[in-house]
């Protein structure tokens, strides 16, 4: 819980994924950060499987950002910075809109 966030989302080596009803968080492996093309749709699909509907990361890709559209996919954006995953998900469990850009807390 102490990793730090990712600064490029489709090249991430693992995802946090937390139910927000029961609280927990699994960890699933990145399948596709070495692919050379079209990672970031990979990605959005193999998450969507979990029915995700936030992402978070450093910074997204033009593509990404499509896409993520289309599934109805929020993404969130943290500044670049040493975002430990503790400390983003209690800002998140904190935070009552998240329809605009978190800011750290300091």
């Amino acid at each position: 819980m102490e990793a730090t966030l990712s600064t490029v989302f489709a090249r991430s080596e693992y995802f946090a994924v937390w139910d927000t009803e029961t609280n927990d968080i699994r960890f699933e492996s990145n399948p596709f950060k070495k692919l050379d093309e079209h990672v970031g749709d990979k990605v959005l699909g193999f998450l969507s499987d979990y029915k995700v509907s936030r992402v978070i990361a450093g910074s997204f890709g033009t593509l990404v950002q499509n896409r993520a559209q289309e599934l109805n996919i929020q993404m969130i954006v943290f500044d670049q910075g040493d975002n430990k995953l503790t400390d983003i998900l209690d800002l998140l469990r904190h935070s009552s809109n998240l329809s605009g850009t978190p800011k750290r807390k300091n």
